[in-house]
């Protein structure tokens, strides 16, 4: 009894959360990017991107060998 009372319970919470655009909410994932100087290699373009950017920004070669940073905004 007290499982489908725990059960229950969780629903009508996250349904009141999500009626108001409240408790599950997603944000929107927006990433920008940047270019960098001519790209050495792609292991150099991802870590100077990291160093500039931060830890979650990647870089990588594209095909006019210009390294491309992409992080989120």
């Amino acid at each position: 009894m007290k499982v489908i009372f725990s059960i229950s319970f969780i629903f009508l919470v996250l349904s009141a959360g999500i009626e108001n655009g409240g408790l599950l909410k997603v944000g929107e994932l927006k990433w920008c990017y940047e270019q960098l100087s001519f790209c050495p290699g792609t292991n150099k373009c991802d870590s100077d991107c990291k160093n500039k950017l931060g830890r979650l920004a990647t870089g990588t070669c594209n095909f006019i060998l210009l390294c491309v940073c992409s992080y989120r905004c």
